[in-house]
């Protein structure tokens, strides 16, 4: 079993189950805001710290995140879980909810 924080699960568990999820596929990915959100709400955590839990995701391999393209204006950040991120919620019995 993969081993993570508290805070490293909840973030995997924002990322699961973000309102922005459309399908019950992990691998979709959603905007990275609504898990920082997600993590300030329910962890008390700041962007700046959410955003380090949602690193520490990617460098364990559970997460991807994507950067916007610096050519759109208002662009946004999206994130979404790998193969190993998928097994792992699987693991803590993490799942999307309304699917």
């Amino acid at each position: 079993m993969t081993n993570l924080t508290p805070l490293e699960t909840a973030a995997l568990s924002a990322i699961i189950c973000s309102e922005y999820r459309s399908s019950p596929d992990l691998d979709e990915p959603v905007w990275t805001f609504s898990v920082v959100d997600a993590l300030g709400r329910e962890s008390g955590l700041g962007q700046q710290a959410a955003g380090g839990v949602i690193s520490s995701l990617v460098k364990k391999g559970l997460a991807k995140v994507q950067d916007p393209d610096p050519r759109e204006r208002d662009g946004e950040s999206i994130v979404w879980l790998t193969d190993a991120g998928i097994s792992t919620a699987a693991e803590y019995g993490l799942r999307a909810a309304g699917f």
